[in-house]
């Protein structure tokens, strides 16, 4: 979450007068939020929801055996290196070219 969306979200929360904001004179200001009577009032609402999302939505177990192929990250990014430098290889050729047929001509000329 960005730095902006967090300071809207907290504004608003803090505009429904859920949350304090205190700023704490120091170089650089800090900003503190706290919960206020009302937001600890809705604890407990938070929790009970937390409790039902656990029950329904059971974190997923670490598999034992991988599932399909897999591929290691060193691999991968060997492998988009290298096309990387394949495509570079192929942008560069006719440059190349010109500074071969370049260099050729000066060399003729100096003699």
């Amino acid at each position: 979450m960005s730095a902006k969306v967090l300071t809207s979200k907290l504004r608003a929360l803090e505009r429904q007068d859920l949350v304090v904001r205190r700023v704490i004179p120091a170089s650089p200001p800090q900003v503190t939020y706290s919960l206020t009577d009302r937001g600890h009032a809705l604890e407990p609402v938070f929790r009970a929801m937390e409790k039902a999302a656990r029950r329904l939505f059971p974190e997923p177990r670490p598999s034992l055996k991988a599932s399909g192929p897999t591929i290691s990250r060193s691999k991968a990014r060997t492998r988009s290196s290298d096309e990387r430098m394949m495509s570079r290889a192929e942008d560069k050729g006719p440059a190349t070219d010109r500074r071969k047929a370049r260099k050729s001509r000066s060399v003729g000329s100096a003699r």
